[in-house]
């Protein structure tokens, strides 16, 4: 049943559905169906679908920076309505907001993990 893992791991991160690996690979669906029911394959591709999500989250937060000085170049060139202005500094202060609250959630939990390891740890 190894034969066409890795293939068959690599084509379903991709988000192609069992039928189309199937058909790609020329191997029969009940062929992927089995790939599928192992629950080893299972973790292996949750694993590549998790190092594909953590592959793009940093190439966008890579890109942040340049997409901010964008739309801070809006929100400062008189030669663009008010209302583009405007929206471009809507568009700031909201992401900021929105960041400001994830951040400050991420801080509670890091303290909120700290605490709890410390409080297991004085237990035993």
């Amino acid at each position: 049943m190894k034969h066409y893992e890795t293939e068959v791991l690599v084509l379903a991160a991709q988000g192609l559905s069992q039928r189309e690996i199937a058909e790609q690979l020329g191997i029969s669906r009940t062929t992927v169906t089995n790939y599928y029911a192992d629950s080893n394959f299972r973790q292996k591709l949750e694993n590549m679908q998790m190092e594909v999500l953590q592959e793009a989250t940093r190439k966008l937060q890579s890109s942040m920076t340049d997409a901010a000085g964008v739309v801070a170049g809006i929100v400062n060139d008189p030669d663009l309505s008010a209302q583009i202005r405007i929206n471009a500094a809507q568009l700031i202060m909201s992401q900021a907001k929105s960041w400001t609250e994830a951040t400050d959630i991420l801080r509670r939990l890091e303290a909120l993990e700290a605490a709890a390891d410390n409080g297991v740890k004085g237990v035993t």
